[in-house]
């Protein structure tokens, strides 16, 4: 991905397939993910599509920063976090559905 002026983005994003096992429990918790910063939702009302949750950030904002490499890696650790901090919470409240990914 790339943002307007041509700059490739650092992405993150988690995502429910149209037919996943316990998609409307993963669509709600997606809905809490989007409450963090800068995480913006997409097609969570469109059982059709792929619905999901993603960060991205340009790497031009990074190149302000001293060393923009440890920029960019602590984006990727900050998206990280959130993710598992919530996903941890979802798991053992959802301990039915089919976690060994299968």
């Amino acid at each position: 991905m790339s943002t307007p002026d041509g700059y490739p983005t650092a992405h993150v994003s988690l995502e429910a397939r149209p037919k996943a096992v316990g998609r409307g429990a993963s669509v709600a918790a997606m809905r809490k993910i989007m409450l963090n910063k800068d995480w913006e939702p997409y097609d969570l009302d469109d059982p059709s599509g792929w619905a999901g949750v993603s960060r991205e950030k340009s790497l031009a904002s990074f190149l302000t920063e001293e060393d923009h490499v440890a920029a960019v890696k602590r984006f990727f650790i900050e998206s990280i976090r959130q993710l598992r901090s919530e996903l941890t919470a979802f798991k053992e409240e959802r301990p039915d559905l089919p976690w060994d990914g299968t």
